[in-house]
């Protein structure tokens, strides 16, 4: 491949087999998957993810940082390092960046774009502090992990007319509803911080499903009796369910209480579910759901420490700029949490995975799908392999195939 205009530069290329035509599907995924977005806008965002993807190889376990030079320097383009670092500050700073198109094309990337028969897919939403920048995701689990599909980031004092966090929350929550594709329908599981009596309220009033945490002081009225739900006393591992139950002083919002536990946790489970809604969420189905919560936290330790987001250091517009990159950092993460699980993954997992003697968490395992993904992309006798693999997963996203397999039929 020629320079542009006969000048000398550094390309990947040019001692990275494959990583051309890896541009080459990635650039057309992002263009399918993110048509809201400006062509320029789609072919730095593209860019910008093959750089991230190329820098999870190095293994930013412990206290391995990113930074933007990192990033400025990884980029499959052309010119000097300084020219490499004015293009991304032109990506973080670009205000066509919009979230509500983002947020569609992460939905199509993780579930398809074609329609599917009605389904039910758990959403799980949390906030996380990313290098000092507040940021609110939902996602979907997959393998241990979960696969962001709406990012919403923001820093204090509030601006652009939004007046509290609440309304962030339910702008990003909105947002992703609209972009899942026909047929599929969320089921939202929040952890105790959310179940707020305006949300409850507006979630049962347009027919949402939902699994929410309660904290221990909400009161709720069983029987003839208002009585805080950290005193209700439950048998051990037994799932005791209470439906249409009262919940909150203030709005009086109707819910099905669903109570469980586990000696070994820390604290019981009170959770609240639709009411009535025994039917599309039993009991067993509603703990069981508000059990994969976890896998949220497994994403952001990935973030933080394996994939070093902890050491950006962004001194200005922090927000903005750390929306645009954590959604390139959410697209590599996915793309390397999918070669992970899928075949290149399972031939290196057998090969270099020691596991554990006894089940822990329900799984004798002791490599994540992220951390194999990452290691077929490192290892040079793999590398080819991984980078082939990856160009085909890549390619079937394009085309609107999902990432995900097919979630469970709703009732």
């Amino acid at each position: 491949m020629h320079t542009p205009n006969g000048r000398k530069g550094a390309y990947l290329q040019s001692f990275d087999t494959g990583i051309e035509s890896l541009r080459t599907a990635l650039l057309g995924l992002v263009h399918r998957s993110f048509p809201g977005l400006r062509r320029s806008v789609r072919k730095n965002l593209a860019a910008v993810t093959l750089a991230l993807l190329l820098l999870q190889r190095g293994g930013r376990s412990g206290n391995g940082r990113l930074s933007l030079s990192a990033i400025a320097r990884a980029l499959p383009t052309w010119g000097a390092p300084q020219a490499r670092y004015r293009r991304l500050h032109r990506f973080l700073d670009c205000a066509m960046f919009s979230a509500s198109g983002v947020a569609t094309g992460l939905t199509r990337l993780i579930f398809g774009r074609r329609g599917r028969q009605p389904q039910l897919v758990p959403i799980i939403g949390d906030q996380v502090t990313v290098a000092g920048t507040e940021a609110f995701v939902m996602a979907a689990g997959f393998e241990g992990r979960a696969l962001p599909v709406g990012i919403m980031c923001w820093s204090y004092p509030l601006v652009n007319g939004v007046w509290s966090q609440n309304q962030l929350e339910r702008m990003l929550i909105a947002s992703v509803a609209d972009a899942l594709p026909p047929g599929l329908r969320p089921i939202w599981i929040l952890d105790r911080g959310y179940s707020r009596g305006r949300l409850l309220k507006e979630f049962n009033a347009e027919g949402e499903l939902y699994v929410m945490r309660a904290k221990r002081n909400v009161k709720v009225k069983l029987g003839t009796g208002w009585v805080a739900i950290g005193k209700i006393v439950l048998p051990p591992r037994t799932v005791v369910r209470h439906s249409g139950v009262i919940c909150g002083l203030d709005r009086k919002v109707p819910v099905d209480l669903i109570g469980y536990h586990d000696p070994e946790y820390k604290e019981p489970w009170y959770l609240l579910a639709p009411p009535r809604s025994e039917g599309l969420l039993p009991a067993a189905e509603v703990v069981a759901l508000y059990r994969t919560r976890m896998r949220i936290e497994h994403t952001f330790r990935d973030w933080k420490t394996h994939l070093g987001a902890r050491g950006l250091k962004l001194k200005v517009r922090k927000a903005d700029r750390m929306a645009r990159l954590l959604q390139a950092l959410t697209i590599a993460y996915a793309l390397s949490v999918a070669l992970g699980a899928d075949r290149v993954g399972r031939k290196l997992r057998e090969q270099i995975e020691i596991e554990r003697h006894l089940p822990r968490h329900g799984t004798r395992r002791t490599l994540s799908v992220l951390t194999v993904g990452t290691a077929a992309m490192a290892r040079p006798q793999l590398a080819p392999a991984a980078y082939a693999r990856l160009e085909k997963l890549i390619d079937m996203a394009a085309d609107g195939r999902p990432l995900l397999p097919a979630p469970k039929k709703a009732g």
